[in-house]
Order: structure tokens, then sequence, then C-alpha cells
């Protein structure tokens, strides 16, 4: 029986590369998503927008580290670690990530949302782009992660013959 989180060496690399991708891409929406956040006007138009926006920055930030410990865990092939993180990660990133790839275009394209985006153009033209740019590149994340999960885990596990002894 194969270990639990066993990667093999010529995969350790694409586990690195993979969690780090993912941290990137996550602290960069939270950077860009945070601005907005800031600059989003504290009128009740706004409360859709600002919470959509608010939970997108905190749930990256999460993310953020979260993808790098469940990187660290593939790339170490420790049975705690991994699936301590896979959880924890795949947990905000469903709850947060996931949900705001949802929500930001809701309530930003909503009628509510087009009057706050008028409070405030500038703003208003900015979430609309970076959600562009945020929902192009969702697949790319969640490829990196199934790619993470599959380096560190699945390939040992369902993909490759046990060595007879």
């Amino acid at each position: 029986m194969p270990k639990a989180v066993a990667a093999l060496a010529a995969d350790k690399p694409k586990i690195f590369a993979h969690a780090a991708m993912m941290a990137v891409q996550n602290f960069g929406f939270m950077l860009l998503y945070n601005s907005i956040w800031g600059a989003t006007p504290f009128d009740a138009t706004c409360d859709s927008t600002r919470f959509a926006v608010g939970f997108m920055v905190l749930s990256c930030f999460g993310v953020s580290f979260l993808c790098i410990g469940m990187g660290m865990g593939g790339y170490t092939e420790d049975s705690f670690f991994f699936p301590f993180y896979w959880i924890a990660h795949a947990t905000v990133a469903v709850v947060g990530y996931s949900s705001c790839t949802y929500l930001i275009p809701v309530a930003r394209f909503s009628e509510e949302g087009k009057a706050c985006a008028a409070l405030n153009p500038v703003n208003g033209e900015r979430v609309e782009y970076v959600f562009y740019l945020h929902a192009a590149l969702y697949w790319v994340y969640v490829y990196s992660m199934l790619s993470v999960t599959y380096y560190s885990w699945a390939k040992a596990t369902f993909f490759s013959k046990p060595i007879m002894q």
C-alpha cells in the first residue's frame, strides 16, 4: 500500500511551482481588491459591493498562505500537514474565493451595483476590470490546486504500480 502522501522527486518542482503560482495569484487579488474595497463609497447603495470585495480580500489573504502550506506538505510528503492544509485551503477557497467569483459580479452589475459605481466611477470601473481578470484566472487556480493534489497524493496513490519486493 502506498504512503498517504508520496511525491516523486521529479514532481516536487511542479508542486512547488503550482503552490507558488496559487499564492502569487491570491496575494495579487488581495492587493487589487483591497484598494477597491477601501475606495468603495460608504453608502447603503454600496453595501453588497463592499461586502463582496471585502470578503474576497480576506479570503485571498488566507488562501495565499494556506496554499503554500498545502504545497509544503506535498513537497515534504508530510502525512499530517498536506491533508491539514489541503482541507483548510479548500474550505477557504470554496467559501471565499469561489463564492466571491459569483458574488462580485452579482453585486457590481446589479442595479444597486451600477448606482454604487456611479458614486465613484473610477472605482466602479476597477471592480469591473479586476473581476474580468479574476474570472479569467479562476480556472488556472483550480488547475493548480488539482495539480498539487495530483502530484502530492493522487499520482502515487492511484496511478503508479506498486514495487514488488
